[in-house]
């Protein structure tokens, strides 16, 4: 902030202030002793080298260990973003605010404990994989006119297009949110056909009519 001192300004002993800017004073203020200014430090930088090469390794590193072992997961997660985004993040939203409630009303009871801390777990390991699944659909977009792409390769590319949106001022924290959710989501509704769904039917004469031709 500026300093002034107005006509009427009597000062008796030194005046000492810190400002980026030089006061300003009146020709008939009166300082007794001396003046001294000191200028404030510049603000450091927010961004974080060693914070962010961090988060590119961990978020690659975990990309690159699913694309490897389990290559058709991420092509299945990532497909559920693919075929809508908006659906994707809104399932994601309400999953995770259900990860936060439902702990909370279950640890009312003694009972109820275990179960909290698995679905704390379950969320844990949503949060983990929800980086790694975008960053995976990110470097599906990147290569989306090549024919055939390694998983690795996309994994590899879109972790670190993810992290550098994250360090974006301001709108990182939106891009933060918005992957994580659309991560969750994706994880959901991939893992959807396996909860609750009934067998598919079984044509039981189909066998028997293929070894009879």
């Amino acid at each position: 902030s500026d300093v002034q001192l107005k006509e009427n300004a009597r000062i008796a002993g030194g005046l000492y202030y810190t400002s980026s800017r030089d006061a300003k004073m009146n020709q008939k203020a009166e300082v007794k002793g001396e003046t001294a200014h000191t200028t404030p430090p510049k603000e450091k930088s927010r961004f974080n080298v060693m914070f962010y090469l961090f988060l590119v390794v961990s978020i690659t590193l975990v990309g690159l260990v699913l694309a490897f072992f389990f290559p058709r997961f991420m092509q299945k997660t990532s497909d559920q973003i693919v075929a809508s985004a908006p659906k994707t993040m809104l399932t994601g939203l309400v999953g995770g605010l259900l990860v936060i409630a439902l702990p909370i009303g279950l640890l009312v009871s003694l009972a109820g404990i275990p179960l909290a801390i698995a679905v704390l777990l379950v969320g844990l390991i949503g949060a983990v994989l929800s980086g790694p699944i975008v960053a995976y659909w990110i470097g599906r977009l990147v290569f989306r006119k090549k024919e055939s792409v390694n998983p690795i390769l996309v994994a590899l590319v879109g972790g670190p297009i993810l992290v550098t949106l994250y360090q974006i001022p301001l709108l990182g924290l939106l891009v933060l949110l918005v992957a994580n959710w659309m991560g969750f989501g994706a994880l959901l509704l991939s893992l959807k056909p396996f909860v609750g769904g009934q067998p598919a039917p079984q044509i039981l004469g189909a066998g028997r009519d293929l070894v009879r031709h």
